[in-house]
């Protein structure tokens, strides 16, 4: 056997060394273990040898008078007040527990909560959007409709512009004369024309205005004949 001494931690033979036969399996130098140990001095073989750390502890003179059948009650209670100990070590962790449980769960509800409310607001969003989306087409659908008659309105327009000047006749060149009548000076460029035409043949006549100041008047005259 060889190792080293837990005491001077040095090296040691197999003649030099002693070993516990307790727990510990603990190898010493004999001397080493004499210096230390009582128990050893006191054995003369070394085979079986015991250090005072896996020897049992020795009982106390007041041990010693309370006599044996007192000893299971004493571990008794110390097992009991062990057990208590653990008992309360346990409840106290335990409720710790529980209420870090209890604000987990409260925090958890208010999670719920706002969750909750989310996916109403999204839901409400929703069908806002539905309804714009709806109100949307049918406007544009109504827009459409309304284009279309605008765009007939404005070709019904110009027919009709186009339709009542049908009969109108532009004359230009002709001076401005003081307190003129346009009726007479349009059955006189008849005369002149050699196209007869009376008064009552022409349903209005009047004055044109132009936006050349030096261009000679022009005046217009709407008859009840073509040409």
């Amino acid at each position: 056997m060889s190792g080293l001494c837990v005491i001077c931690n040095q090296k040691i033979s197999s003649e030099e060394a002693i070993v516990c036969i307790g727990n510990c399996g603990r190898v010493f130098h004999y001397e080493c273990a004499s210096e230390r140990y009582a128990s050893l001095k006191t054995r003369g073989s070394k085979k079986e040898w015991t250090c005072d750390d896996c020897r049992p502890k020795q009982l106390t003179s007041a041990t010693k008078n309370v006599g044996m059948e007192e000893t299971p009650a004493t571990n008794h209670d110390a097992l009991v007040n062990i057990l208590n100990s653990f008992k309360a070590e346990i409840c106290s962790e335990l409720k710790e527990y529980r209420k870090q449980f209890d604000e987990f769960k409260l925090a958890l509800d208010v999670v719920s909560d706002k969750l909750d409310q989310s996916n109403m607001k999204m839901a409400q969003l929703s069908e806002n959007y539905k309804d714009l989306k709806k109100e949307n087409k049918e406007l544009k659908d109504s827009n459409k409709v309304l284009c279309e008659e605008v765009n007939s309105l404005k070709t019904r327009v110009r027919l009709a512009e186009q339709y009542s000047r049908k009969c109108n006749v532009e004359i230009q060149g002709i001076p401005v004369t003081t307190n003129e009548d346009a009726v007479s000076l349009a059955t006189d460029v008849g005369a002149a024309l050699g196209v007869v035409l009376s008064a009552e043949d022409v349903m209005a006549a009047h004055r044109v205005p132009t936006f050349r100041p030096r261009a000679a008047p022009r005046w217009s005259s709407n008859s009840g004949i073509g040409g």
